[in-house]
């Protein structure tokens, strides 16, 4: 059972921005046009859901005159795109230090949103247009279309989180949102990427200067073909949803079965090692906590048995099912059967 509607886009996962550099001018509809043109090809071109840009947009109410373009709820995550860029976008997970507020590059020549379609806005920036589309997971992927090599090859975007928090780059590429104590991950980003309109690489990556994240996309080789497609992906939910009796799942005793997986960014952190189950076994509860599954002590115990033992590995498998007719199991730590005790 999910929350929120999806669009199927034939060519990726809560909210989407794009940036397409032009040169300059007002918002037109051929810009707007341009933009998602640029990212229906790539996602048509892309066998890895990393650069599928356009698919699961949720659904969610848009607004163009107030102070925010959407605020919504999307998975038990809040949401929130100014009209005006000046603000930050703000992404946060009621009841938990996880999320943060992420600047735009170049936000401070934006106009003010226009909304383009259900769950999609646009900002021209005058020597950028950004489009911001609400995906089903509550993510946030970040998407630069360049038009040619005489636009700029830095983006960079101010991340804020929970006082004392700091990006830290990781060896595959991700970038960590840590707490202060090093304890927690309370968002991120996944590894930087960046393609031609011909379905080929361009060389990019991350630096990262305090609390600013750049993207750096190399432009100068001749064979690029424009536009080119740059893409750093914000994560911050870990769950991808919450289903009530599931198709596939089993019934055990006379209960129901309450059933998540982990989404794109739940899956990284969680394979980070055991920073990453902790993040998943506390910010991962309250996700769960603020939908509207059971949290039962014995659901609980079923839950932190899945974060800690295991996604998509051995014998969880891609779903975690929980099913309420389980006893209370105070000791599966030391004795997990599996995460199916009587």
């Amino acid at each position: 059972m999910q929350m929120h509607k999806k669009i199927g886009w034939t060519v990726m996962c809560g909210v989407l921005l794009a940036s397409t550099v032009v040169q300059g001018g007002a918002a037109s509809a051929e810009e707007s046009d341009g933009v998602l043109e640029a990212l229906t090809d790539v996602t048509a071109q892309s066998a890895s859901t990393a650069t599928r840009v356009l698919d699961n947009v949720a659904v969610v109410p848009m607004d163009n005159a107030g102070n925010s373009a959407v605020d919504t709820t999307v998975q038990g995550a809040e949401v929130v795109i100014p009209t005006d860029l000046s603000d930050p976008v703000n992404l946060w997970i009621p009841g938990s230090d996880a999320g943060m507020t992420i600047s735009l590059p170049f936000s401070d020549k934006a106009s003010s949103a226009e909304v383009l379609s259900p769950g999609i806005v646009s900002f021209n920036n005058n020597n950028t247009s950004t489009a911001a589309v609400t995906k089903d997971d509550g993510s946030l992927v970040i998407a630069t279309v360049i038009d040619s090599s005489d636009a700029p090859d830095r983006y960079t975007y101010t991340v804020n989180g929970a006082p004392g928090s700091s990006l830290q780059a990781q060896t595959d590429g991700t970038v960590f949102l840590m707490d202060e104590a090093n304890e927690n991950i309370l968002g991120g980003f996944l590894p930087a990427w960046a393609r031609d309109a011909a379905g080929n690489d361009v060389p990019t990556r991350y630096e990262i200067t305090g609390s600013e994240l750049t993207q750096i996309v190399d432009l100068s080789s001749p064979d690029i073909v424009f536009p080119v497609v740059a893409d750093p992906q914000a994560g911050y939910t870990l769950l991808e949803g919450v289903w009530k009796n599931r198709p596939g799942g089993y019934s055990y005793g006379t209960g129901s079965q309450w059933s998540t997986r982990l989404s794109a960014w739940g899956a990284t952190v969680w394979a980070s090692g055991l920073v990453g189950h902790q993040t998943v076994k506390t910010q991962g509860w309250v996700e769960w906590v603020n939908g509207v599954a059971p949290t039962t002590t014995t659901i609980h115990q079923q839950f932190d048995c899945h974060a800690v033992f295991g996604y998509a590995i051995w014998k969880a498998g891609i779903w975690w099912d929980f099913e309420t007719a389980r006893q209370s199991h105070p000791n599966w730590f030391t004795d997990p059967k599996d995460c199916n005790w009587p």
